[in-house]
């Protein structure tokens, strides 16, 4: 049993970071990035380079976006920035609090040390 239906369950042990949230696609954002209208106005190699680059960004959104949220939350994201955030939060919770880790985990522990 696990989830709400086991007795010891409770959401206050979950952790919610938003450093962990998923990629922000600037002005695509909440797009279906395939869609006819989004391919037409910013074309189909730009949108590809935009999702498959490591430093490519989408042009970032502006208060007049319905996505927009005031800093700290991004305006656009490069896969590169995406990537940094992920691992300040992986050093800063798992490094710290891991006594046992799976050997799979092992390689990016590693990498988080630089070893």
């Amino acid at each position: 049993m696990a989830g709400p239906d086991q007795e010891s369950w409770c959401s206050d042990r979950i952790r919610r970071d938003s450093r962990l949230n998923e990629r922000h696609y600037g002005v695509v954002q909440g797009e279906f990035k395939d869609a006819d209208h989004v391919q037409e106005t910013y074309g189909a190699d730009t949108i590809r380079e935009w999702r498959r680059s490591m430093h490519a960004k989408p042009p970032p959104l502006d208060e007049s976006h319905p996505h927009f949220l005031p800093s700290p939350a991004p305006r656009t994201e490069s896969l590169a920035d995406c990537q940094r955030r992920t691992l300040d939060w992986y050093v800063d919770t798992c490094v710290c609090g891991c006594v046992y880790m799976h050997p799979s985990l092992e390689q990016l522990n590693k990498y988080s040390q630089g070893k």
